[in-house]
Parts: C-alpha cells; structure tokens; sequence
C-alpha cells in the first residue's frame, strides 16, 4: 500500500513537470525582442529570439509595428527562420517617436518591445555601474557614465526607483564618470534609470540597471510544495 502510494505521487509529481516542459517548449510567445533604429537610413531591425522544435507549425505568425501608439505596418509569415532571426523593416519616425513593436505567437502568447527615437547628435544611454544586490538601510555607490556625440558638456537626470531622483545634475564632461550614494530603506525590486541632455537640451535614451534589495524568494517553489503537500495529504485519508 505504501509503495503504491509513493508511486501515486511521483507520477503527478512527473506529470505536472511535464505539463510545465511540453507548454514551454510548444506553445510559449518570444523569448526576447531587441530592436535597433538607424535615423538616418529609417530602417528598423527587429531582432527576436523563439525557440521552437518544428518552425512550419510553431512560429511568430505576424509582426505588428507602431508609431505612437498608431499601427504603422503588420506583416504575416507563415514560418520562421530559426530560432533567433531579424526582420528589418523602413520605418518613417521623428525624434521622440516612439515605436512598438509586437510579436506573435502561431499557438500561444507574444511580445511586446519600445523604442523611442532619439537625434543623432542627442547624448547616449548613460552607463551604470554598481552593486546589483544589498541590503536595505545602506548605502551604496553607482557610477554614471554617457558621452554626447559632439563631445557637449551633458547634465544627468536619474531616478532611484523609490521616489527619489536627481534633476538634471551637472554639467559634467563628455564621458565624465559620475558617482553618486544612494540607499533604499524597504526590501524590495527597484530600477535605477538615468538620462542624460547637452547644452542645446537635447535628452538622450534611458539607462536602466535592476537592484535587489534584498533576495526575493522563489514563489513557484513554494506553489509546488504546497501542491505535494496537498496530493498527500489527500491519499493519506485513502
């Protein structure tokens, strides 16, 4: 009777990992989608990354593009290249446009990715470097770093993640590292984002850094457990 028990268990425990692994592998939307926009040329290279085992029957179907907020282009296919490939599109965009794009899935779900169009002389993304996990309560030290294609002086406008920012401090030398103290005072997930502008007021894209404050615990973990529990507790009154 106990052996049976044991095998009862370990074969919905079986059966719910291969639930999880068959729903991952054939049916699941894009992995990733990375897009790169040349001002100059308007062409727009779309990048996106979707494991799937058969690419006639499992594959992103249509690929739908817009320009603040407005559909732009959709195209259809009906198979992929491989796993990871690049469509390239001519996109008519200004600066400070902003462009999705959406990928999607033949069997299940998609992705969705944003760009914003900066100027070709605007200050780019900053740079930043520090501690990525801590403890709440201390400080830590991040560097800012961004050069500006004209070699401009630029100032820095960060935000903390928990409400706190830096209005447009500087100015500061083109490639200039810039270190700066911050603590968060609650455990939690928190984005660090900086930008930067020159002289003329011309803002260039974001730089966006995760911090762990501290480590989150691993919540499906703890689902699967409590499931185990359950299904034994159930053939124990059997």
């Amino acid at each position: 009777m106990k052996n049976r028990k044991i095998n009862f268990i370990v074969s919905i425990v079986l059966l719910f990992g291969m639930i999880i692994f068959s729903t991952q592998v054939l049916a699941n939307p894009p992995d990733e989608i990375n897009l790169k926009y040349n001002f100059s040329t308007q062409n727009l290279d779309v990048e996106i990354i979707h494991p799937t085992l058969d690419s006639n029957s499992h594959y992103i179907y249509k690929v739908d593009i817009k320009v603040n907020g407005n559909l732009y282009l959709s195209e259809q296919y009906t198979n992929q290249p491989s796993n990871t490939f690049i469509y390239s599109y001519i996109i008519e965009a200004e600066p400070g446009d902003e462009i999705s794009v959406s990928a999607f899935c033949s069997l299940y779900g998609s992705l969705t990715e944003t760009i914003t169009i900066f100027d070709l002389n605007s200050p780019n993304a900053p740079e930043i470097n520090g501690v990525t996990k801590g403890a709440s309560g201390k400080k830590y030290d991040y560097t800012f770093k961004t050069t500006d294609p004209n070699n401009d002086d630029i100032y820095l406008y960060i935000e903390w993640g928990d409400g706190n920012f830096e209005e447009w401090i500087g100015p500061y030398k083109s490639g200039e590292e810039v270190i700066l103290s911050h603590s968060w005072d609650d455990k939690g997930i928190y984005i660090i984002r900086a930008k930067a502008k020159d002289i003329t007021e011309l803002e260039g894209p974001w730089g966006i850094i995760e911090i762990n404050m501290p480590k989150t615990k691993w919540i499906f973990s703890n689902i699967i457990r409590e499931i185990i529990n359950i299904i034994i507790q159930k053939i124990s009154i059997i």
